[in-house]
């Protein structure tokens, strides 16, 4: 009789079966009860008709151990049997549904892309990008492509841009948030990524030599080189710039009027403070005209009258210096020096500065309805 993996017995009325079975690859023994006894069997006999198996001497039940082993093959090892969909590769009980090693049948291992990790799903190869990398093109040839913690681009997610050069600065993604890198001399004080570095802590009255530092502008203290100082004038300085004009050496400004009431004795006096303070002369007409009021401005109010690069009046050369240096904004109504300072008169060397383009002839041409002017200072 060929070897069985069930051997049974009888104890007293009830029949035993020792059944080798194998669950999740573990071997168990499983005992079972029949309420009828094999025809014929009894305790201590051998197997019949009834399939009673043999007890030991003096009806002692036989060992499990070698009642399980009539189930197992050659050398001794119980076959694997896997459960719950899995199947067997080799030595282990897999789900070839969602097994990435095994994805769809055994060794059918899922690549690995970049910046990701390899999944199977419904017996299918696919992958997850590992954040903070994601496949912003749709290729899944080259994976999870862009590192968003870092992509100007993709910056914090796919098709999230941050601008590359805002006024003043360099863009760039760090942790996937868009920030700046300030030009010098310039900041981020809005702290908006839009306009860039917007404040020029030279000469910015609410950001003075770094944000958040005000001048007291109604004291009359300016932003002068990043410091706070008292000035003796009633211009904003907007910008400074050293420049080159008809090969001669000027200090450029842009300015604006705080008021449309002078804080010296006129305003051709504060034009003269205004170039002083930096170490310079006003500028306005050449050396050949001296009389009457050209005379004025260069007698009473130190302009330069050596030379004629400027014309007279002076408003176009300061025009033409202003656009080659950048500041294409420059108009004839927005650019002045001195021109003829008749004192007293509203068009003149008034305390009062005019509104209305080329109301003033004594400052030509920059009235108070202008937002910003250009002017020259002499070296």
């Amino acid at each position: 009789m060929p070897p069985r993996a069930t051997s049974a017995f009888f104890l007293g009325a009830v029949t035993l079966a020792l059944v080798a079975a194998c669950s999740g690859g573990k071997r168990i023994l499983l005992v079972s009860e029949d309420a009828s006894n094999g025809v014929g069997g009894s305790a201590g006999t051998t197997s019949g008709a009834g399939g009673v198996a043999t007890m030991g001497a003096g009806g002692a039940m036989p060992d499990a151990t070698t009642s399980a082993s009539a189930a197992t093959g050659a050398g001794g090892e119980m076959p694997l049997m896997c459960s719950g969909g899995s199947s067997t590769c080799g030595s282990t009980c897999v789900d070839l549904l969602v097994d990435p090693a095994n994805c769809g049948s055994c060794g059918n291992a899922c690549p690995i892309p970049q910046g990701a990790t390899a999944v199977c799903v419904a017996a299918k190869c696919g992958f997850a990008c590992n954040p903070p990398s994601k496949d912003c093109n749709a290729n899944t040839a080259d994976g999870c492509e862009v590192n968003t913690s870092v992509s100007l681009p993709n910056c914090g997610g796919c098709g999230f841009e941050c601008p590359a050069s805002p006024p003043h600065a360099m863009g760039k993604c760090t942790l996937g948030t868009c920030a700046l890198t300030c030009g010098s001399g310039f900041a981020d004080c809005n702290v908006k990524v839009a306009d860039g570095c917007e404040s020029e802590l030279a000469n910015d009255e609410l950001n003075c030599g770094n944000c958040g530092v005000a001048c007291n502008v109604g004291n009359n203290e300016h932003c002068i080189g990043g410091l706070c100082k008292m000035v003796p004038f009633n211009y904003g300085v907007l910008e400074t710039k050293d420049i080159v004009y008809s090969g001669l050496p000027y200090l450029l400004l842009k300015v604006k009027y705080l008021s449309d009431t002078s804080i010296a004795e006129n305003w051709c006096q504060e034009y003269t403070n205004l170039c002083t303070f930096y170490g310079y002369k006003p500028t306005g007409c050449g050396q050949q005209f001296n009389s009457g009021g050209y005379g004025d401005c260069k007698s009473k109010y130190l302009s330069d009258g050596v030379s004629d690069s400027l014309g007279c009046n002076a408003s176009g050369g300061v025009q033409s210096a202003a656009q080659q240096n950048g500041y294409g904004d420059a108009a004839g109504h927005n650019s002045f020096a001195f021109h003829y300072c008749s004192d007293g008169a509203a068009s003149g060397c008034g305390k009062t500065m005019c509104s209305g383009q080329y109301c003033n002839s004594a400052l030509s041409y920059f009235d108070y309805s202008q937002p910003f002017g250009y002017t020259l200072c002499k070296k």
